[in-house]
């Protein structure tokens, strides 16, 4: 069996090889001493101290036998396989706005649901417009900054809100303008 290769993870230092035989000495008794170091180091090239770790500690829990590098290095390869399988079932690709906003809702909706809170339709409607406020000017759907004094006054956010109070006042007024067309709209057309 060859040594499965990882691109990106530092060969294992010697200190660390003798570590995992140190571990194996736990569980069966082993002796351990520089050949076995070397020729461990050169056996599990490729593979990294954790993996070699998380090998070992499988191979005592499903095995009577010593474990040897075979044995750590085929649960290593089944491990980064089964990692990579894992990955390759991943959606890639672009998300459906639509669907990943109607998932962000579901879920907001609940977590409101499951804490008892309840919807602030002020800073919903607040956030429908930009922020009036010079020095914030928020684009839609941004909360506004906070207060900061600069040569000049400043509007505080409401603490309800979070929201500068000239800014849901221009909403409102957005809102009602809106209103009164979309009601003449309706009453001319009757």
């Amino acid at each position: 069996m060859t040594a499965p290769t990882s691109t990106n993870a530092p060969m294992m230092t010697r200190s660390e090889v003798t570590r995992l035989l140190a571990l194996c000495a736990c569980y069966d008794q082993r002796t351990v001493g520089e050949a076995d170091v070397a020729a461990w180091h050169t056996a599990l090239a490729g593979a990294t101290f954790a993996e070699c770790e998380t090998a070992i500690h499988a191979h005592v829990r499903t095995s009577r036998d010593r474990v040897q590098p075979f044995d750590i290095l085929g649960r290593v390869r089944v491990a980064r396989r089964e990692a990579a399988d894992r990955r390759a079932v991943l959606p890639t690709g672009l998300t459906d706005r639509a669907a990943a906003d109607a998932a962000r809702e579901r879920g907001m909706a609940a977590v409101y649901a499951v804490m008892g809170w309840t919807h602030d339709n002020d800073r919903e409607t607040a956030l429908s417009v930009a922020c009036p406020v010079p020095w914030c000017a928020a684009a839609p759907g941004v909360p506004c900054r906070r207060s900061v004094r600069r040569g000049g006054a400043s509007e505080p956010r409401d603490p309800r809100t979070r929201v500068h109070p000239s800014r849901l006042d221009s909403a409102r007024d957005h809102t009602d303008q809106a209103e009164q067309v979309d009601g003449e709209q309706v009453g001319g057309g009757a």
